[in-house]
């Protein structure tokens, strides 16, 4: 890839980050914002080499690509260890292929040092110079070899496995709990309740609990799950009837996901775009109570005790952009903005006990704008 192409992109890259951060209408976090800072002097320092300033030129460079291990395909691969870097391509003429590495190779040590995870392996790799040679202790065809690189001076025309985005790992999967709002017009179930006393529900009464998992299929795709609920209950006592009053407000929702995700700029900032297909159910149900049950008398009715629950049911689509900031490579951040399409096949809603339609209007269901955040275990 030419330089001017190679810039157009990360600076492609960098606006698209920070439309979705304006999206998702969240602020900078330290780690986030130290990342860009991070990024914008990277371009500099490379806008500089566009014109003429050849500051890379020291760096010692392996000339390949790299993937963190997938424990499946290496169980495939006899590879028993907990540890190592799988090579995935190598370029041509350079540093890798002098020495003899080939794609698919499992590199275990640099200078007897195992090597973790990818991050890892650069690390020890940006603590060498030009004209440093490193033994490296790799896996291929069931045998451990040792391999002599030296890091010999990038022609220009080499790329190396931090030059496209698309070769940095976006992981393999993972999930964790999940909080989502979205949005929840209480106003036809406030006019309900009101009617038997009860104070109106405030917005954040429907924030939904729950989680989310998935797992990668390949290509940056993934296919996974997520879903979660609420419950708000109120109860007052009517002095006039000398009877407790309950009203209760349930509603959740879940479904599959496909998710598409993209490195931007590192493996420690990931955008994916997401969408689920699934269903949920709100369920209201309102009662009092005088007491006085018994088995010798017909107390239950005399009208004060009394009992009745509606319930809605709908399809649910979900699409969504999100960003994942790995605080470490096995736990993140997660956030994401989108809207939320609860779609029902029935006008109303159902009375529960009888299966009948509730005349009138109908109380909405969750629908809308929808944010939500959680805490990301995996890789």
């Amino acid at each position: 890839m030419e330089n001017n192409e190679r810039y157009n992109m990360k600076y492609r890259n960098l606006k698209l980050l920070l439309l979705t951060c304006w999206v998702l209408g969240v602020n900078f976090s330290q780690d986030l914002g130290e990342a860009i800072e991070e990024e914008i002097k990277k371009e500099i320092k490379f806008s500089l080499n566009l014109n003429g300033h050849d500051e890379g030129e020291s760096d010692p460079k392996f000339g390949l690509y790299l993937s963190n291990l997938d424990f499946e395909e290496a169980y495939e691969l006899r590879y028993d260890h907990c540890y190592g870097v799988q090579v995935t391509g190598i370029v041509d003429g350079g540093n890798a292929d002098r020495s003899g590495l080939v794609d698919g190779d499992i590199i275990m040590e640099l200078d007897g040092e195992k090597v973790k995870y990818e991050a890892h392996l650069l690390r020890l790799r940006d603590a060498k110079k030009i004209g440093e040679s490193v033994t490296l202790k790799i896996f291929r065809d069931g045998e451990i070899k040792n391999v002599s690189l030296t890091f010999e001076p990038e022609t220009p025309d080499e790329e190396d496995e931090e030059d496209e985005n698309s070769h940095l790992s976006v992981g393999f999967g993972g999930g964790g709990p999940l909080m989502f709002t979205p949005q929840f017009d209480f106003t036809g179930i406030n006019s309900y309740i009101g009617q038997f006393g009860f104070d109106p529900l405030e917005p954040i009464s429907g924030t939904h609990i729950g989680g989310f998992g998935m797992g990668t299929i390949g290509g940056g795709w993934f296919i996974g799950g997520m879903g979660g609920g609420f419950m708000t209950s109120k109860s007052i006592y009517v002095d006039s009837l000398q009877a407790n009053r309950t009203f209760k407000l349930e509603s959740g929702l879940g479904g599959v996901t496909l998710s598409k995700k993209y490195p931007l700029f590192t493996e420690k900032l990931i955008l994916d775009f997401t969408t689920m297909i699934g269903g949920g159910e709100t369920t209201l149900s309102i009662s009092q109570n005088k007491g006085g049950f018994s088995w010798d008398d017909a107390e239950i009715s005399n009208g004060n005790n009394w009992y009745a629950k509606y319930r809605k049911s709908f399809v649910a689509l979900y699409p969504k952009v999100g960003v994942l900031l790995r605080i470490k490579n096995w736990i993140g951040i997660y956030g994401s903005a989108g809207q939320l399409f609860a779609l029902s096949t029935q006008d109303g809603w159902i009375e529960d006990s009888f299966e009948t339609t509730v005349s009138g209007d109908s109380p909405e269901v969750p629908n809308g704008l929808t944010y939500s955040v959680g805490i990301w275990f995996g890789y």
